[in-house]
């Protein structure tokens, strides 16, 4: 009687643990009839079972985005809470072996740990689902190609009575093979009795994708610096670097290769012209919850003035908020072991700030 009882029990269990491993009939009966009356066509099925319809915009550290109608700010999802996607539209992915693929997402049906990356030529490339580290749509238009950010400082100290504002903002376009992005950093302050204090940065970056991890880099820096006496710093600079993680939870690079820096100062210091080498390390971890942290160390030993050596950090720290908002710190540092006359050999400005990215 216990058998029959066992054999009943488990015949009844088995179809329903099995619909954790596809949808049902009726679940994907649902999602049609939803994607016929809307124009957001994209599926997205969680690891609980539940879906939702829209339109999926972009993944990136480890965050899916995607549009709905119900709300005027995008969804922002885990990307380890998705279990499926379905889309028709045709995307810039990344894997965590570095490789770039373009083309449609196809689950796999018999196995949902694994999917296809259905290119233009009709030719379906093999991919471990998890292993996607990076979505991004392939539109036409050039403002979707976009990624910028924007955020701003206020500090007011009682004594000398000192008021520092400051601004960062940054902005990057995505094409098939590459990424370019600008960016500055202004900090001011102004106190009684004291000569006011001017920090002024900005950048060019430009990183064209290459096989097996490898990129090239140009980068023209711009600085301008009362504190070490600089009225204009020019730094341009070439290479080549290689990526050395890159999964859903961190990602880094190493990059070698030469700098042209050419200097003008507030004294009387003739200018200077100098070739460097250059030395970069970066490292981001984003998977901490809410919570971003991102560094830069970049070494530029001289090659003219034997001896010189420059060294330029930057590290981030972000606490996202709702509808793209973040609270933001960040502390940068210049380091001179041969400034002009009079001058600091370092600088250094620690900033906190409320940001909107978009």
């Amino acid at each position: 009687m216990k058998q029959f009882l066992l054999v009943i029990l488990f015949s009844v269990l088995t179809p329903v643990l099995g619909q954790k491993n596809k949808l049902t009939k009726a679940e994907k009966d649902s999602i049609e009839s939803i994607q016929a009356n809307t124009t957001y066509k994209d599926s997205i099925v969680f690891d609980s079972g539940d879906h939702l319809v829209g339109k999926i915009k972009q993944l990136d550290r480890s965050i899916l985005k995607v549009k709905t109608k119900y709300s005027k700010s995008d969804f922002q999802i885990k990307w380890l809470r998705v279990k499926e996607i379905y889309s028709d539209r045709n995307y810039s992915i990344f894997l965590e072996s570095g490789q770039e693929v373009f083309g449609r997402i196809e689950m796999d049906p018999d196995d949902k740990k694994f999917a296809y990356v259905v290119q233009e030529n009709g030719l379906k490339r093999p991919i471990v689902f998890r292993e996607i580290i990076f979505i991004k749509r392939i539109d036409k238009k050039f403002w979707d190609r976009l990624k910028a950010n924007i955020d701003a400082g206020y500090t007011l100290t009682r004594a000398n009575n000192q008021h520092q504002i400051s601004v960062q903002a940054g902005v990057t376009y995505f094409g098939r093979k590459m990424k370019a992005g600008m960016s500055t950093n202004i900090v001011r302050t102004i106190q009684d009795s004291v000569d006011n204090i001017k920090r002024t940065e900005g950048a060019l970056d430009l990183q064209v994708y290459m096989p097996l991890d490898f990129f090239y880099f140009f980068q023209n820096s711009l600085l301008s610096n009362t504190e070490q006496l600089i009225k204009l710093r020019n730094g341009m600079s070439t290479g080549f670097g290689y990526s050395y993680v890159n999964t859903n939870r961190m990602n880094g690079y190493l990059a070698l290769g030469a700098t042209w820096n050419n200097e003008t100062f507030t004294n009387d210091t003739v200018n200077r012209n100098s070739i460097e080498g250059y030395i970069g390390f970066r490292y981001e971890i984003f998977n901490l919850g809410d919570l971003n942290i991102e560094t830069y160390v970049n070494t530029m030993p001289s090659f003219t003035d034997l001896g010189r050596v420059r060294v330029d950090l930057k590290a981030y720290v972000r606490y996202k908020f709702p509808f793209d908002m973040y609270l933001g710190a960040s502390f940068t540092m210049n380091y001179d072991n041969r400034p002009t006359q009079d001058a600091s050999p370092i600088d250094y400005v620690l900033q906190t700030s409320i940001g909107w990215s978009w």
